[in-house]
């Protein structure tokens, strides 16, 4: 059984591709001006959605839903541009298994957050929205769990192979993404991004506790909720104390300090030992990140409008079922999305979308009629729409076929 990702192609082509010579590029990765080589024919569009180019760049990305107040320089900029720049833009071509250190790369050049940017990765296409969020999800998951330390929320960790124009490129990414996609990492902590973002000032103690719980596993989590409501004893003592000695606490914690030690601990972990790769960071993404949210509290609600829920995620999804078999076929999805927790959640948004994180407005499903192998799920991210087959007749063989479209067994078909 194959369940198909397909992203959108570009019908546009040009008789020449003008190539530029970035010396802060790595040797693997590659940039062209102008829209990516060797696509298809319009004849071989029949299972792909068709892109209609549109003339203002801004109109080509999806807007974040976290946007400042334009001034009037800033409304003249967003008209459409002359007919004789508007096919032109940057494509970085990447490749997967080395995407991290080459986005890294390509991203110390500074004309990187100015101009417009499409990629590719490892395949034949071109980039409508969907490669580029599906970048930035593939970067981000990849930092956080590769270069980056903690449990349901992680701050980066030093690495000698990464200096300061390694952690400014992080910055540009981090700013880049949300800017031009709306895609920002809720895994990375909160107390971390307000300190980016607004500096270190602004971090309440609230904010750092809750991020260090975060931050531990569940069973330490657990350990010290309790032990803030109530005095520990026996083993829970000893587990606590070995807890408190791992962070580096040298004196013995009671009831009633014990959070003002855990707003120390906090700092420690999340502000101070991160503290080189923040300062670079923000140096470079600070600014930006301000226009999408000015505060610490709009900052929190973008979190949580980030964060993929149950709830949001079948408000997302637009159908027309016009058959017995449509609406069947519907309702077998959507209980397959209510049987799904944060993770699997996450991976159907990857699927659907690109993007780990909600940062598209709708779902919009179809409805085929395909049978025996060729039935499957057919995603195309740029979108994003979903084609969904009508021929399932009972839950369980279309949560087989959804099983496999979310645990990563899945095919890019480039047409």
């Amino acid at each position: 059984m194959y369940i198909v990702e397909d992203d959108e192609q570009s019908t546009a082509t040009m008789s020449a591709v003008v190539s530029v010579d970035l010396t802060s590029l790595c040797d693997t990765s590659e940039v062209i001006i102008g829209p990516l080589p060797g696509g298809p024919f319009l004849g071989d569009l029949d299972d792909t959605l068709i892109h209609e180019p549109i003339l203002a760049i801004e109109e080509q990305m999806n807007i974040p839903t976290y946007t400042s107040t334009p001034t009037d320089a800033e409304t003249a900029s967003a008209r459409p541009p002359s007919p004789a720049s508007e096919l032109f833009y940057v494509t970085v071509k990447l490749h997967r298994v080395t995407l991290l250190d080459e986005l890294i790369a390509q991203f110390k050049d500074d004309a990187m957050m100015s101009c417009s940017v499409k990629y590719s990765i490892d395949e034949m296409g071109a980039d409508a929205d969907g490669v580029s969020r599906d970048v930035y999800a593939t970067f981000w998951t990849e930092f956080l769990d590769c270069a980056a330390e903690g449990a349901d929320v992680r701050v980066p960790s030093l690495s000698p192979k990464w200096q300061k124009e390694e952690w400014k490129s992080v910055g540009k990414i981090l700013a880049k993404g949300l800017k031009d996609h709306g895609y920002f990492p809720f895994r990375l902590a909160q107390a971390f991004t307000a300190a980016v973002v607004f500096g270190e000032h602004s971090v309440s103690p609230d904010l750092l506790v809750d991020s260090l719980m975060l931050y531990l596993s569940q069973s330490e989590r657990d350990l010290l909720s309790t032990a803030l409501q109530e005095a520990v004893v026996g083993d829970d003592e000893e587990e606590l104390l070995d807890l408190m000695d791992r962070m580096g606490v040298r004196t013995v914690p009671s009831q009633d300090n014990l959070r003002a030690v855990l707003v120390q601990v906090a700092h420690k972990q999340i502000i101070q030992h991160p503290k080189y790769a923040l300062d670079n960071i923000a140096e470079v993404a600070g600014p930006t990140l301000r226009t999408f949210f000015p505060t610490v509290q709009d900052m929190k609600k973008m979190y949580e409008d980030l964060k993929p829920t149950t709830r949001k995620v079948l408000k997302m999804i637009t159908a027309f079922p016009a058959t017995s078999a449509d609406n069947q076929s519907l309702r077998f999805f959507h209980q397959y999305i209510r049987g799904l927790d944060e993770i699997g959640l996450r991976k159907v948004m990857r699927f659907l979308t690109g993007s780990d994180v909600i940062c598209v407005k709708e779902i919009q499903v179809t409805f085929t009629s395909v049978e025996g192998l060729a039935r499957r799920p057919i995603a195309h991210t740029c979108g994003p729409p979903l084609e969904l087959p009508s021929t399932y007749s009972s839950y369980p063989g279309g949560d087989t076929v959804l099983q496999l479209l979310c645990n990563g067994h899945c095919i890019r078909v480039p047409k």
